[in-house]
């Protein structure tokens, strides 16, 4: 994304029409495209991380599902 933004404000600048100036939408396509792109990145990178982070929530769920149920039966 660092690399992609100034080169998407320069294209944007260096309009030689003002009228491609003042339309927005090619820069805010580009900006979705680098954006979608990153986030994608992000994910793949990152995907044993979500992961393992999913399943300690779901550890975490059951343990302290087993202790109310534990406490239920000792009668604390």
């Amino acid at each position: 994304m660092n690399r992609k933004l100034p080169v998407i404000l320069s294209h944007w600048q260096n309009a030689p029409i003002w009228r491609q100036k003042l339309d927005m939408e090619p820069v805010a396509k580009r900006m979705v495209e680098a954006l979608s792109r990153a986030w994608k990145r992000v994910q793949m990178r990152a995907a044993e991380i979500f992961r393992s982070m999913g399943e300690g929530f779901l550890s975490g769920i059951i343990s302290e599902l087993t202790t109310v149920v534990t406490n239920i039966f000792q009668g604390t």
